[in-house]
């Protein structure tokens, strides 16, 4: 069965555990909603995050998630504080599409690998925090890899060096972090943007 759970009022908090079986399911809360999961969410089921009709934000709580099936960020807003919340780094990949956004509140280091299919998607931090992807960047020729906006405009570090990043990087407002050029892949395929006093910082010799 497929489970789907959209909070289309004020949001709230679900202290229960979630299951993904068979066929996955959807968590979602509408538009300018929070809808925070703090109990774990675990199971081998594919979760969608987010939808065109409901792009609100949707917190993980939990930091003993144990998702297995993928995590694709559809739209909406995915917000975590710690890498655990992502479940299994190894086997749960995060896919983000259509402008979703994975938002750390924390200074959290995610090990999960990243796709970036159509429509791209944003990683931001908050004010003062960092998050640390160290897991593989992969994008396609039509998949815009954002940074930061004009609220959350902490530092995001990129530190895996085999990135696959053809889309093009959009710095907005906050600070990218690398310590290689080879993390940024080639410039003839990854064409960098800085705007509204976004930050390139390199850490090492690039």
């Amino acid at each position: 069965k497929t489970l789907n759970i959209a909070a289309t009022g004020a949001g709230g908090t679900l202290a229960g555990a979630i299951t993904l079986g068979a066929g996955g399911g959807t968590i979602a809360a509408a538009s300018g909603q929070t809808l925070t999961a703090n109990g774990i969410i675990s199971g081998s089921g594919a979760l969608t995050v987010g939808s065109a009709t409901n792009t609100g934000t949707v917190v993980f709580g939990n930091a003993s998630n144990a998702l297995t099936g993928g995590t694709t960020i559809n739209t909406g807003t995915l917000s975590i504080s710690a890498a655990g919340n992502l479940g299994t780094a190894a086997s749960n990949a995060i896919n983000l599409t259509n402008g979703g956004t994975l938002l750390s509140t924390g200074t959290a280091t995610i090990t999960n690998p990243f796709f970036f299919l159509a429509g791209g998607g944003k990683f931001a931090a908050t004010t003062g925090q960092v998050l640390t992807l160290s897991g593989r960047l992969f994008t396609n020729t039509i998949s815009v890899l954002t940074i930061g906006d004009s609220v959350n405009t902490g530092l995001v570090e990129m530190t895996a060096t085999n990135n696959l990043i053809n889309g093009g990087t959009t710095v907005n407002s906050a600070t990218l972090v690398f310590g290689a050029a080879s993390i940024l892949e080639s410039a003839n395929f990854n064409p960098i943007t800085l705007t509204n006093g976004g930050t390139l910082l390199s850490t090492g010799t690039a």
